[in-house]
């Protein structure tokens, strides 16, 4: 059984449809394979295939070459007869807000069903005989239903095969070329485009007018502009990809034929704004887009988004071409319409939903930069429900709702004052802020502002900004009287002027006050303006050379670039503004966000959507990578560094940030996440390398220490109660050892080094504090030992004196007379001993002086020469045992060269004296000396 309602479920529903029309919809049933001719002729009469379910489909045309389509099947199948049934009926074409579409039926039909299509018939639907009846040669008659049919007064159609059910369906194909005529690279373009389009045209066998400035072809069935489409999307598209030389961008459109003729004049009368379409893509409207079938993708424009009708136009695509954007990466962002319907485009914000004098700009006092970091936290695929988000909060007085929006909390008021922030420059505000500059540099340009002096001038700014125009011109005549060559006046009166619609006044005042500036900072300021003003009259050329003049004086300065970029983009020059774009985002991440969301752009949007969709694919893959990056960056951490280290505990804090980066899918972020990894990394690798040389110097310190510690030490005349201290020592000694070998710029050896090197410390601060011990027992011990030695020699020295002195004093004694003579005389053994015990002690004090005077000295000597005794015996070892490993490795070269030797003639036996075969020996081989033959 062949259900329509099947058909209808196929087909996607819409709370709200974007356009709607009405039509003719046909429900088709058939047994066996369905004929290609017979789908054919439904696509030739513009019939679109809305679903198909087995053996039935649904077919739904816009006009009454449904009826002429289903007469000639008619005629066709008396000749070839098929069991097919064919119902046709009133329908609803819907289209939602994602060009998807579906189709209405009136309740009473939805429900019907057919067991057996029969022999071939058309049933015409009650209100649809009125058509039929219209057209030439079409009847209709009553007839017996078929089971499952809505209970309805059908009728048969009745067809008269001697009319001509041709389609009436037809378009002229207009090409034109952007730019002047007199641009070498317009004539070289266009030429070669022509060249490589001509073949084509004999192909498919067309008319056409060509000249410098249009290509005209008429277009006479649906087939044919099919074919058309594809072939010039597919030159186009050949053009391009084989570089820059020879390819000039053009705009295409096919307009319907009805009330125009194939004459030069033709592109003047159709009532299309070449200026705004997107170059490049075949621009038809939405009721010919879709009619052309599944195998082209309809893609809206923005200066048409407001009127909801099938008559707007639009641009198409080849179906591959969307599959291959329709990825993860890809970039589409429908803007806000309400702001993007208008006709003129207000000078300080650049949309077309209010005009200049109405623009919310006027009450902003301040910049706000810092917008841009807000509108980079939003990811990049909410960028469509913020834009739809702010289109609902956005009422039909815009300049009112946008007010509204722009006061409110939310995603909605990043974005509403991020399109404002785009074109800060041409507004009131930032007028102010240059009237306040000193500076002569744009990089600083608003780091010191002057405060708001002068007559008259800020009364007028206050007027301007408070939309009191008339009020401003007063203090305006007054400032110009009283400042005859200020360029303040000038430059406000320019924007008085712009707001009456007085272009060519206003250009005069901008190029009065760049003519009257003081610094660069206001000469840019102003020719910028001026440029804008070109901008705005439609005169990008001029406009782009204001911009790039400005340019050269303002370096650093990335406005005046991305101007030279949309001025472009509104030429329809959108692959070569990309360049400029793709300059300005390298320079500055943010500018990615602004082109997706600036509503200037909306001319070259589809192409610029498509190039920004593989920078983000890009951009995607560098994140993987970043990450990536920052695993091994942590790893590296954990590796290298303890989490209580110091160092570790700041990379941390950059861990987090750069990690919080990495959760916001925004092309900013992005950036962010790779150049912080990047400047992280290099952060760590300069703290590793100074980590590694700090750590090397610490060894070589640690070894002083100890060789010190060593050289004192090894003194002390007790060795065997050094038993803690020797531990100690042996451990610093292979420790540092171990650090004095290892490569440390290993993260396992590196770390394994850290640790021994606070061990190492703590123990070399114990061994000194042991030495101090040591050096008191070893320097006491040297002391008493040379105080002793020294006391020897002087109690020697001593006794002998006595000795010689005693008989010499009896003697004199002897011969004198008195008590002293009696005393010595009596006492004389007790003198004797009296005398030894004071030589005694002043021995024993001589020598405590003598060793206090010479300690340091002899004790310096006698180490100094003890260690360089101990160290010429261990280089002598170290000597000898370098000098046997050298006589033992000469010994090997030796044997493996005498091996060599007799192994060569065996293993090359023409070497003989005869030749290869021994001739002049007999044949006898006879091998040469070698040198160890002849050893």
């Amino acid at each position: 059984m062949y259900s329509l309602s099947k058909l209808l479920a196929q087909m996607p529903s819409f709370t709200q449809s974007r356009m709607v029309t009405s039509g003719i919809g046909i429900w088709m049933v058939y047994s066996g394979h369905v004929s290609k001719p017979l789908v054919q002729t439904l696509m030739d009469h513009g019939g679109v295939q809305l679903a198909t379910d087995g053996n039935q489909s649904l077919w739904f045309f816009f006009s009454k070459e449904a009826h002429r389509a289903l007469a000639r099947l008619q005629i066709w199948l008396r000749l070839n007869p098929l069991q097919i049934f064919f119902e046709v009926m009133p329908a609803t074409f819907l289209v939602g807000y994602d060009m998807t579409y579906s189709v209405s039926i009136a309740p009473d039909l939805k429900d019907q069903y057919l067991s057996n299509p029969g022999d071939p018939v058309i049933w015409v639907h009650p209100k649809l005989e009125e058509g039929v009846l219209s057209v030439p040669g079409l009847g209709v008659k009553p007839g017996n239903v078929h089971a499952g049919m809505s209970t309805l007064d059908w009728k048969l159609l009745f067809t008269d095969p001697s009319f001509n059910y041709e389609s009436e369906l037809g378009w002229y194909f207009i090409i034109k070329p952007l730019g002047k005529k007199l641009d070498k690279e317009y004539s070289t373009g266009w030429r070669y485009f022509y060249s490589r389009v001509e073949p084509i045209i004999q192909r498919l066998g067309l008319k056409y007018i060509w000249n410098d400035s249009f290509l005209i072809l008429p277009i006479d069935s649906m087939r044919l502009l099919r074919n058309w489409c594809r072939e010039i999307i597919y030159l186009i598209r050949d053009i391009k990809s084989g570089g820059e030389g020879h390819y000039w961008p053009m705009v295409m459109a096919a307009v319907p034929k009805q009330g125009l003729n194939f004459n030069e004049d033709l592109p003047k009368k159709v009532a299309l704004e070449w200026n705004r379409l997107a170059p490049d893509y075949p621009h038809l409207s939405f009721r010919d887009a879709f009619t052309l079938g599944r195998d082209f993708d309809v893609n809206e424009i923005g200066y048409s988004m407001s009127k909801g009708r099938l008559e707007d136009w639009c641009h198409i695509t080849l179906g591959s071409e969307s599959k291959e954007r329709s990825t993860e990466q890809s970039i589409q962002i429908k803007l806000p319409r309400k702001l993007l319907a208008g006709d003129t485009e207000c000078f300080y914000c650049g949309l077309k939903s209010h005009k200049a004098p109405d623009c919310p700009s006027h009450g902003f006092m301040t910049l706000k930069p810092e917008v841009w970091e807000e509108l980079a936290t939003i990811p990049i695929s909410q960028y469509s429900a913020v834009c739809q988000e702010l289109d609902e909060a956005l009422s039909e007085s815009s300049a009112t709702s946008l007010n509204r929006v722009l006061e409110s909390t939310g995603k909605a008021r990043v974005l509403a004052t991020a399109i404002f922030e785009m074109t800060a420059p041409f507004q009131l505000r930032f007028l102010r802020l240059i009237w306040r500059s000193r500076s002569k540099d744009w990089l600083n340009a608003f780091d010191q502002l002057a405060p708001e002096e002068g007559e008259y001038i800020w009364v007028a700014m206050e007027c301007m900004q408070g939309q009191k125009r008339e009020e401003a011109e007063v203090q305006l005549k007054q400032a110009t009287l009283r400042f005859p060559r200020s360029y303040q006046p000038r430059s406000l009166n320019g924007f008085v002027s712009m707001e009456a619609q007085d272009g060519n006044q206003a250009l005069y005042y901008f190029q009065e006050a760049a003519r009257l500036s003081y610094t660069p900072v206001q000469k840019v300021h102003f020719l910028m303006l001026h440029g804008r003003m070109h901008e705005i009259l439609g005169e990008y050329e001029k406009a782009t050379a204001l911009y790039k003049e400005a340019e050269l004086l303002s370096r650093g300065w990335g406005e005046s670039r991305y101007r030279q970029g949309v001025c472009m983009v509104k030429m329809g020059f959108t692959d070569h503004a990309m360049n400029v774009f793709q300059e300005c985002i390298d320079k500055n991440p943010h500018y990615f966000n602004r082109i997706l969301l600036d509503p200037e752009l909306e001319r070259g949007r589809f192409q610029i959507q498509a190039t920004m969709s593989e920078l983000w694919k890009d951009a995607k893959e560098l994140d993987k990578e970043a990450k990536k990056q920052l695993e091994a960056l942590s790893n590296k951490m954990t590796a290298w560094f303890s989490k209580d280290h110091e160092f570790s505990q700041e990379v941390q804090k950059s861990f987090a940030r750069l990690r919080s980066y990495g959760e916001i899918e925004n092309y900013v972020f992005v950036r962010k996440l790779a150049a912080g990894c990047n400047t992280l990394e290099e952060e760590i690798d300069k703290r590793i390398e100074s980590e590694v040389s700090r750590l090397s110097k610490k060894v070589e310190i640690y070894f002083a220490r100890l060789k010190t510690i060593m050289r004192e030490a090894s003194w002390f005349p007790f060795p065997k109660m050094l038993r803690d201290f020797s531990r100690d020592f042996n451990y610093c000694a292979e420790k540092m050892h171990w650090m004095y070998t290892q490569y440390l710029k290993n993260a396992e050896n590196f770390r394994r080094g850290q640790a021994y090197s606070l061990e190492v410390e703590e123990r070399l601060d114990r061994l000194q504090k042991r030495l101090v011990t040591l050096r008191l027992l070893r320097d006491g011990t040297f002391f008493g030992l040379i105080l002793g030695r020294n006391f020897l020699w002087m109690q020697l020295v001593g006794l002998g004196l006595a000795l010689l002195l005693m008989p010499l004093i009896v003697y004199l004694a002897e011969h004198s007379s008195g008590y002293l003579s009696n005393l010595i005389l009596t006492q004389k053994w007790n003198l004797q001993k009296g005398l030894i015990l004071v030589l005694s002690i002043v021995a024993m004090c001589l020598a405590a002086l003598r060793t206090a005077v010479t300690f340091e000295k002899r004790k310096r000597k006698f180490f100094d020469q003890e260690y360089e005794r101990v160290r010429e015996e261990r280089l002598a070892r170290e000597r000898k045992k370098r000098d046997a490993f050298k006589a033992r490795r000469k010994l090997q070269v030796e044997a493996v060269k005498q091996a060599q030797a007799v192994v060569k003639p065996a293993s090359k036996p023409w070497k003989t004296a005869g030749g290869p075969q021994g001739r002049g020996t007999g044949g006898k081989q006879q091998d040469k000396p070698t040198p160890a033959s002849r050893r």
